[in-house]
């Protein structure tokens, strides 16, 4: 009876340890300097619906992308995370921000939509 109750502890205890190394991996890219991982981990958040998460890696990525090519895309899609988390307020401040920074970007029109 003590090996049945063994295995299951250990049972619990890898389920934990697993839990435990995924967040920390997300916690060390979203708090890492590496642009090109927290870009990608941001996009494969948000493709896997989980959009709190991708809200707070495009967030992140509003600095280190300021000036480059991706930056219309990094703040469109911070809006677009957040508007489908359920954070109305804060899509709509991302939104009319990004109309009024970028009115000539491919993501305008559809930032007009949902702002």
């Amino acid at each position: 009876m003590i090996k049945k109750y063994r295995h299951i502890l250990a049972l619990i205890s890898l389920a934990i340890i697993g839990l435990t190394a995924c967040k920390s991996q997300y916690d060390a890219i979203l708090y890492g300097n590496d642009v090109s991982a927290k870009y990608a981990l941001a996009f494969e958040m948000f493709e896997a619906k989980k959009y709190l998460k991708a809200a707070e890696l495009f967030e992140s990525l509003t600095i280190a992308t300021n000036g480059t090519p991706q930056d219309d895309t990094v703040q469109y899609y911070w809006g677009l995370s957040n508007y489908y988390y359920g954070d109305y307020m804060t899509a709509e401040s991302n939104f009319n921000q990004f109309i009024s920074v970028y009115p000539f970007s491919p993501f305008t029109e559809k930032a007009k939509f949902y702002r």
